[in-house]
């Protein structure tokens, strides 16, 4: 009996750790409290970063669940997808072609 749990002990022990590192690996920023990639820390994420193949698309932003997080600073978009890095607006169409 004693053996089942610290079996289960274990497994929780392991699932904590890999779900842990699947944050940290997916958004490091979030996860350590810093920012990469030329962004900057605000108190509350848009949901509607630009992204560099779509800087013409207006989206519609919701600030219903607010999130402190990094984004790009004004005049930057994301490179390929909201978690790309930062790259400057006017450099973005030499990017997609």
């Amino acid at each position: 009996m004693r053996l089942a749990v610290a079996n289960r002990c274990v497994l929780w022990k392991v699932a904590l750790l890999l779900a842990v590192c699947g944050v940290a690996a997916a958004h490091p920023h979030a996860f350590l409290g810093v920012c990469m990639y030329d962004e900057v820390m605000v108190d509350c994420v848009p949901s509607c970063q630009k992204i560099c193949s779509g800087i013409y698309v207006q989206r519609k932003c919701d600030f219903s669940k607010c999130l402190r997080g990094c984004v790009c600073p004004k005049g930057w978009v994301r490179m390929g997808s909201t978690a790309g890095e930062c790259m400057k607006r006017n450099t973005c169409m030499r990017w997609i072609i």
